[in-house]
């Protein structure tokens, strides 16, 4: 299963809140979802209380899954990609400011049973330190993160995503993990990060990772195909 990451902005003009109204509740709906080969589809809105950046890189993601290559590239040639979803890009996303992540759908470490409601995930974007090989960091990563994980409290889930090969066929990938770290509650959340026990699940990445490069992001969860596989 492919598992993409897509970041995105608002178009200049657009407030963040129109920006992510527009892509839930517009594009998600009337075009994205359209597109017969996405197995499922989910949209994350930054929560600017969590996410304190003055400047975030991103205010939005998509999380988009596909059965196989043969599924994706049928994706971009069907009419509800070029003409409903690629053509609607433009009406609320700085597509200059994009960032698409095709992943493998990783291990998952379930800690409680999934809540109703009012998720809220972390997302920590990382990239290997320079001269490290992509299988010494994707050991290195699963041990370091799972182990910092097994520590944090009040998470529901954790999931580390690796940027699949083919991404590196002609140059280097620009990052080559996400992980998804998914606390049971917005207050949950809130302690998390507000105690520090964030900055250290982040910190036990610093010796693979390249610094500036770790970029993180907190969204809530929206369904538009899902959780269970379209048919």
């Amino acid at each position: 299963m492919i598992h993409q990451f897509i970041f995105a902005a608002p178009k200049p003009g657009l407030t963040e809140k129109q920006f992510q109204e527009y892509w839930l509740n517009v594009h998600a709906v009337n075009f994205a979802s359209k597109i017969p080969q996405i197995k499922k589809y989910q949209i994350g809105r930054r929560l600017p209380k969590l996410d304190q950046s003055e400047s975030p890189l991103w205010n939005g993601v998509a999380e988009i899954w596909l059965r196989n290559d043969e599924d994706q590239i049928a994706s971009l040639q069907t009419e509800e990609f070029i003409k409903g979803a690629r053509a609607d890009e433009p009406n609320w996303a700085a597509f200059w400011r994009s960032l698409v992540l095709d992943t493998e759908d990783s291990e998952r470490f379930q800690y409680c049973d999934e809540p109703e409601a009012d998720v809220v995930k972390l997302l920590v974007l990382g990239k290997r330190l320079s001269g490290m090989s992509l299988n010494e960091f994707r050991e290195e990563s699963r041990v370091r993160a799972s182990e910092a994980a097994g520590q944090m409290i009040g998470l529901v889930s954790y999931a580390h995503y690796f940027t699949r090969d083919a991404m590196y066929s002609v140059g280097e990938a620009p990052l080559d993990v996400v992980h998804a770290l998914r606390f049971r509650s917005l207050n949950v959340a809130h302690d998390a990060i507000s105690s520090g026990r964030v900055n250290e699940f982040i910190t036990a990445l610093h010796p693979i990772c390249e610094e500036r490069y770790n970029h993180k992001i907190v969204v809530d969860e929206n369904w538009v195909i899902g959780p269970e596989e379209r048919k």
